[in-house]
């Protein structure tokens, strides 16, 4: 589940609506191409609390999500990470 603090909510070229979440231990997720953003910067995320809405602001023809989790600033294969928490 998502924990952690909004860093970035904005708009960014290529990505629409994008909001990245600091979840601690240097780790950080990106969420982009979303309708709406529902949490501003500064904002502590919790588990079961929604924080943005589907889209396709990325300039995409379809409704979906770009997910992608870094780690010390590096993307990364995220099955290990969603599988581990």
């Amino acid at each position: 589940m998502l924990r952690g603090r909004v860093v970035f909510a904005d708009w960014m070229r290529g990505l629409g609506n994008l909001l990245s979440v600091d979840q601690g231990e240097a780790y950080l997720s990106i969420y982009g191409n979303n309708e709406s953003l529902l949490r501003q910067s500064a904002i502590r995320c919790l588990p079961a609390k929604r924080f943005a809405t589907v889209g396709a602001t990325g300039g995409g023809q379809e409704s979906g999500l770009y997910f992608e989790l870094r780690h010390l600033g590096r993307a990364f294969d995220p099955l290990r990470w969603l599988k581990r928490n």
